[in-house]
């Protein structure tokens, strides 16, 4: 599977004008994880476990899906030139309007980048309408027998939104507000208290090796009270780390910063054996506590990333 470490940018950069209101949603169109975007995949797909979207494992060919609040589209949008793959890919066709059902429009760029003996074609769009944006980012081997252009742009035209299932429309009746992503992927809950995301996959990883946060809304038991000092803060969120279902926990650190927030560094082994390490932020409000838990394995270089995205988290001023 193509690396998408320094692509991640260029996905997010793509735009699509105002869609008009959509018709009726056609019977064959999936949406993965019950989100608000989906769309017919290629025949050989199934739903890919983890983010939203399809695989054919066999032929290592994707399509990943990510829905936005629609106002990601104006930013992204000005962003969108060739200066952004120049480092990361081939620019095989530059950003071009693709024609959707009922005269909606959308930019679709192409480019092709080399992971060991395999050439990898992308094909990358991003779309709105009046509600929700999404990105959309599919890939094959370039010589695929299976999947050519012609089934990759189809499948790209079928997209379809529903706004009643948009995650972040969920998000915004949720305790907290999730600032950067810092390149992570956003995983549907139906949970307005938790957030789960994944990182975008990476050459020849299983998606069961890819790095993972959560974020989760806690309220107190009792009362804000039972919180009243930093040992007990320290202790709750210890404890947390103690209780989570990896073996052999060891807390390389604790940190108990000036804003009241509690920073664990610690180590585990999963349900397989492989060792973890795991980053833990607590941050406390007036009636409950958000934590971010991020899980990698040791050789990923990816704690800033995952501190990035746990400063961003803000409980609500009520919460």
């Amino acid at each position: 599977m193509p690396s998408l470490k320094y692509l991640i940018a260029a996905c997010f950069c793509l735009s699509l004008g105002v869609f008009l209101p959509l018709p009726a949603l056609a019977n064959d169109v999936i949406f993965p994880g019950g989100g608000g975007v989906g769309l017919k995949p290629p025949d050989g797909m199934t739903i890919l476990k983890g983010p939203h979207g399809f695989e054919d494992s066999k032929e290592d060919a994707v399509i990943l899906i990510e829905e936005f609040d629609v106002t990601i589209y104006a930013p992204r949008a000005s962003d969108f030139t060739a200066e952004t793959w120049k480092d990361a890919a081939t620019l095989e066709q530059s950003a071009r309007p693709l024609k959707l059902p009922g005269g909606k429009e959308a930019l679709l760029a192409v480019f092709v980048k080399t992971e060991g003996d395999t050439d990898y074609r992308y094909w990358a769009m991003i779309s709105r309408n009046a509600k929700m944006a999404a990105v959309v980012l599919a890939w094959a081997p370039a010589a695929s027998g299976n999947y050519f252009e012609t089934e990759m742009i189809k499948a790209l035209r079928s997209i379809r939104y529903r706004p009643s299932h948009s995650l972040w429309k969920k998000r915004k009746e949720g305790p907290f507000i999730l600032g950067s992503r810092a390149g992570f992927f956003a995983v549907q809950t139906q949970d307005v208290n938790k957030v789960i995301m994944v990182n975008w996959p990476e050459a020849g990883q299983d998606q069961t090796e890819q790095p993972t946060i959560t974020i989760e809304f806690t309220g107190y038991k009792n009362a804000p009270t039972n919180i009243k000092n930093e040992r007990q803060r320290v202790q709750l969120a210890l404890k947390s780390v103690h209780d989570l279902d990896f073996g052999d926990i060891m807390i390389a650190s604790t940190e108990s910063e000036q804003d009241g927030d509690v920073v664990i560094s610690a180590s585990g082994s999963d349900s397989e054996g492989t060792k973890m390490t795991l980053e833990q932020i607590t941050r406390f409000g007036r009636k409950g506590y958000v934590q971010t838990l991020c899980v990698f394995r040791p050789e990923l270089d990816i704690v800033e990333r995952c501190n990035e995205i746990g400063q961003s988290v803000m409980i609500k001023s009520n919460e």
